[in-house]
């Protein structure tokens, strides 16, 4: 005699209670930096730790104006104007030293998106 099967009910699962977090546009911006780059002894620092709001304006940008746009955005935000124009006007600076730079600065701004799913 086969073995009698008992009826399952295949009920879906309440969802979780969604909890909106509570924001404040005051928040203080954690200060800590690290240096990003050196030119001619002079340090370029930028923040360890990048608000999120600067992603999501970064994502805006490359959505509506291209990569290299919100590249731009990224790097003049993150690293100041002092930053940003010492790293312009430095023609020593090699295409590996570039993309070494531009590379941290995505990670720092985006977060480790690799291997987040």
């Amino acid at each position: 005699m086969p073995p009698t099967r008992k009826k399952t009910t295949n009920r879906p699962k309440a969802p979780t209670a969604f909890v909106p977090p509570q924001l404040s546009s005051d928040a203080p911006v954690e200060e800590e930096r690290e240096t990003l780059f050196v030119i001619d002894g002079v340090e370029y620092t930028i923040p360890l730790k990048v608000p999120k709001s600067l992603s999501l304006r970064v994502m805006r940008t490359a959505r509506l104006h291209g990569e290299l746009a919100a590249s731009q955005e990224l790097m003049e935000a993150v690293m100041g104007e002092d930053g940003f124009l010492a790293l312009m006007n430095c023609p020593g600076v090699t295409d590996d030293q570039f993309d070494a730079i531009s590379d941290h600065l995505m990670k720092r701004v985006m977060g480790e998106a690799e291997g987040k799913a």
